[in-house]
This record gives structure tokens, C-alpha cells and sequence, in this order.
């Protein structure tokens, strides 16, 4: 279980590295935002593959959320939940991964 999670954690991150570097060479901010929701939603497919009873799907879900309230000023983080609402078919999923995201969002200054 801890290679496990280790393994998803190390992939999380150099997975959301690329989409900051890919999406960072994008002028347009519109576009940025797009395509940084567009890549995160591939990541957050994961999910979508997991067996929802098994340790797997609570790993991902354990290294989305605490790297979400890690880098809460990521550029990534709003394109996260909007991607987690439009992405993932577990509603249970979506709501954890958005209510972090939005209280990593609006708990960042204090």
C-alpha cells in the first residue's frame, strides 16, 4: 500500500509538472485555462478506471486532495475542479475533489 502510494504520488506530480509546463506556452488566457482543464480531465480520468472499492481509487483521490491544499496559488487549481465536475462519473469523487479544491482556493491567504 505505502509503494502504492508513493507510485501514484510521484506520478501526480510529474504529471501536473507538464500540464504547467504545456499549458504555460499558451498566450491566450482563455486558451491556457482550456487547455489545462482538457489535460487534467485525462489525468482525472484515472478515477474514472479505478475499482470504486478498492485501495486504488482512495490513493488517487488521497494524492489529488492533499496536493491540492499543498499549491493552493497552482495555476492548476481552478482548472482542477473544473475539470473533477465535468470529468469524473463518481459523484462522491467530483464533491471531494471540488470541495477541496475550493477551499484551498479561498483558505490560501489566511
Amino acid at each position: 500500500m505505502m509503494y502504492m502510494t508513493f507510485f501514484f504520488t510521484f506520478v501526480y506530480h510529474v504529471l501536473t509538472s507538464f500540464i504547467l509546463y504545456f499549458t504555460s506556452t499558451v498566450v491566450d488566457l482563455a486558451a491556457q485555462h482550456q487547455e489545462a482543464v482538457s489535460l487534467c480531465s485525462e489525468v482525472l480520468n484515472l478515477l474514472n478506471n479505478c475499482n470504486p472499492q478498492g485501495a486504488t481509487s482512495r490513493v488517487v483521490i488521497e494524492t489529488v486532495t492533499s496536493w491540492l491544499l499543498a499549491t493552493p496559488t497552482s495555476l492548476l487549481l481552478l482548472p482542477v475542479v473544473t475539470a473533477a465536475g465535468r470529468t469524473l462519473a463518481s459523484v462522491s469523487h467530483m464533491a471531494r475533489i471540488v470541495e477541496t479544491g475550493i477551499d484551498a482556493h479561498f483558505s490560501q491567504g489566511m
